[in-house]
């Protein structure tokens, strides 16, 4: 289904990701904001960080 040599990088990127979203949802519980404000606002931030990988998703996937 997937090279081995690609899935360590998907691990990784996944592993950051879970990060960032366990941060900001500490960071939106001590500004007490709506988390999903703060998760998009940080999703939009985190799309313009540059050498940042593509992971391709299947649609079928989505729905």
């Amino acid at each position: 289904m997937f090279p081995a040599d690609s899935i360590h990088g998907w691990e990784t990127v996944f592993l950051v990701l879970l990060v960032f979203v366990a941060g900001f949802a500490l960071l939106a519980r001590w500004l007490k904001v709506a988390y999903p404000i703060v998760l998009v606002v940080a999703g939009l931030l985190v799309s313009f960080v540059p050498h940042v990988p593509r992971i391709p998703l299947n649609p079928t996937w989505v729905f």
